[in-house]
């Protein structure tokens, strides 16, 4: 995803918006939008417009938006009327973007593409008053981070009433988040813990109260629809508490620590509800 986009990583990308992993099918299509689009490359954009899956064509709205292309320009107008209240908001937002702005639509899109958020606020928990405030987690031992280092991923199964699913966690652009989220899930910190969820945002649950302060971790990684994320606790530090992103959020890009992603499940994201526990987050054997 962050290689320099040539011929042959345009054409890749273009022939992965036939994957049959939605999520797949997202990150290629967000990957589209920072190719000079040829005839294929252009073909495979709009055809993630026409995706079944509402996280795809939002990311179609944010390519074409990126790209600067005119030919594209007529996807955006299609989305903002799009049926999923999500994907309109998105596609309305860039419209109301490029229309307000002075620079060219190209340039103008790929800085939208960096700063402009058109969710709700992403979480943030205060800091707890106490007399004894809450402390920070151990540092890893030098061994721990040797081993921490070897590792390419891991994946876990979150357990809930109204399903499960599976999460895999990203040793390339945040190993110590990664780390600190399976051991804290290992030891079942989340298990019982109740979702909060903003719909068409995020679903947030906390971990138990002994649970420490982290270490923000924050990476260029895209927050895509399934994406982890760390709940911020202050300017240098973590809640012990995560959201998952039910819609791309892309002001999250850099300011928060992405450490992971579900691997299927989407039908189990849309059944969840604030108070829906977590019954237990268990390794994924398969």
């Amino acid at each position: 995803m962050r290689a320099p986009c040539d011929e042959g990583i345009r054409r890749s990308f273009s022939n992965l918006t036939r994957d049959r992993n939605a999520f797949v099918r997202a990150a290629v299509t967000q990957g589209l939008g920072r190719c000079e689009l040829d005839d294929q490359a252009l073909e495979a954009l709009r055809r993630a417009a026409a995706d079944p899956d509402p996280k795809v064509r939002i990311e179609a709205a944010w390519a074409a938006a990126r790209s600067g292309d005119e030919r594209v320009r007529e996807i955006i107008t299609a989305l903002a009327g799009d049926p999923h209240p999500a994907v309109t908001e998105q596609a309305a937002g860039l419209m109301e973007l490029a229309a307000a702005a002075h620079p060219p639509t190209g340039k103008i899109a790929r800085r939208a593409g960096r700063v402009l958020d058109l969710r709700s606020p992403l979480p943030t928990l205060p800091l707890p008053v106490t007399k004894q405030p809450r402390e920070a987690a151990e540092p890893f031992t030098p061994q721990e981070l040797q081993q921490i280092a070897r590792r390419t991923r891991r994946s876990l199964v979150v357990e809930t009433p109204e399903g499960s699913f599976p999460l895999t966690l990203d040793y390339e652009n945040a190993p110590l988040a990664a780390e600190r989220f399976y051991d804290m899930a290992i030891a079942a910190q989340f298990d019982g813990q109740p979702f909060s969820v903003l719909p068409d945002d995020y679903a947030q649950v906390p971990a138990k109260p002994s649970s420490p302060l982290l270490t923000p971790e924050p990476s260029p990684a895209p927050f895509l629809r399934g994406s982890l994320g760390m709940v911020r606790a202050g300017r240098t530090t973590d809640a012990p508490e995560f959201f998952i992103a039910l819609t791309p959020l892309p002001g999250a890009e850099g300011r928060y620590t992405n450490f992971g992603r579900l691997l299927a499940g989407d039908d189990v994201l849309d059944r969840l509800r604030s108070g829906t526990r977590i019954l237990r987050i268990r390794p994924n054997e398969e």
